[in-house]
């Protein structure tokens, strides 16, 4: 909190009015950082809307794109969203859409695609955060093209 108030330019006594602890400011920067991400992930399904892909394939492919676009653009932030983000906010309601992905989108579905369980809804998680997270540490760099193939591939066989 020191180092972010000397940053702002207020004393870190002033922060303390506003947040409560270094954990509250970082949960506000991933909340408005996951709003851009969402807003993101909409334009992309709009987009594919036409493609007759189905429902489920075109919010998968839409998450992932959006995902590398975060890796791309906010790469640390995207690597602590992916670790130890994680492990420490799961469980945050406004978070949790991110680490959940299908859980809001499987509330407003019906039919063949409720078949997804939450042990596909991690599987696929583990699958994106594992392929961002090879790309970002540079074990495995990735071009959209090639990380959007890969994530294809798993798509197709859910």
């Amino acid at each position: 909190m020191i180092r972010l108030s000397k940053e702002l330019g207020v004393s870190s006594m002033t922060l303390y009015n506003y947040v409560r602890n270094a954990d509250e400011v970082l949960r506000e920067i991933l909340i408005l950082t996951l709003s851009a991400f969402f807003e993101r992930l909409y334009m992309y399904l709009c987009e594919r809307k036409d493609l007759g892909e189905s429902a489920i394939r075109s919010y998968a492919i839409s998450y992932a794109l959006a995902l590398y676009e975060l890796a791309e653009e906010r790469p640390d932030l995207c690597l602590y969203l992916i670790s130890a983000g994680h492990a420490k906010f799961h469980q945050d309601a406004e978070l949790r859409p991110f680490y959940e992905p299908f859980d809001l989108f499987l509330l407003q579905r019906s039919g063949e695609e409720l078949h997804l369980t939450s042990e596909l809804n991690g599987m696929f998680r583990a699958v994106v955060f594992s392929l961002i997270y090879e790309h970002l540490i540079g074990s495995n760099r990735l071009t959209e093209d090639a990380y959007l193939h890969m994530v294809s591939w798993f798509v197709e066989r859910m």
